[in-house]
């Protein structure tokens, strides 16, 4: 028998998502997974924070690199029993994740999301490197 560890690391207002000002209808921002919901909120305010405004980067060739692996509501939202409308399926699907900050922020680069277990984060700076050097994109988020 495991023993759940007496400190847990936990995440507030993980319900609060304001998909309105993200341009994302509510029955979709309703399915979406919790990782997806933060790392849009998450890209927005790094950006905001490095002093970018985002309006700026509306329709730019700047690319997207997703990382991601397991989510542990995978099974839990795609598997809603009744839920015929698709919205679970594309508010979970783990490849949709670079695509969706694209689509909120209106970048016209390809994205791209990479799962390579414990190398992901370092894969995804060596393609941003590598394209923005080629002339693929300007930027690369």
């Amino acid at each position: 028998m495991s023993k759940i560890p007496s400190c847990l690391g936990t995440i507030s207002s993980l319900t609060k998502f304001d998909n309105v000002s993200f341009g994302i209808s509510t029955l979709q921002s309703n399915n979406m997974s919790p990782e997806s919901r933060i790392a849009i909120e998450t890209t927005f305010e790094a950006i905001i924070d490095a002093g970018i405004n985002l309006a700026e980067l509306r329709d730019k060739k700047i690319n997207v690199y997703g990382v991601l692996s397991l989510y542990e509501s995978d099974v839990n939202a795609i598997n809603i029993k009744g839920k015929k409308d698709g919205y679970s399926l594309t508010g979970n699907c783990r490849a949709m994740l670079s695509n969706q900050i694209s689509f909120v922020i209106s970048l016209i680069g390809s994205s791209c999301s990479i799962d390579s277990s414990c190398t992901s984060s370092a894969v995804a700076i060596q393609k941003a490197y590598q394209a923005i050097k080629a002339g693929d994109c300007d930027n690369a988020i």
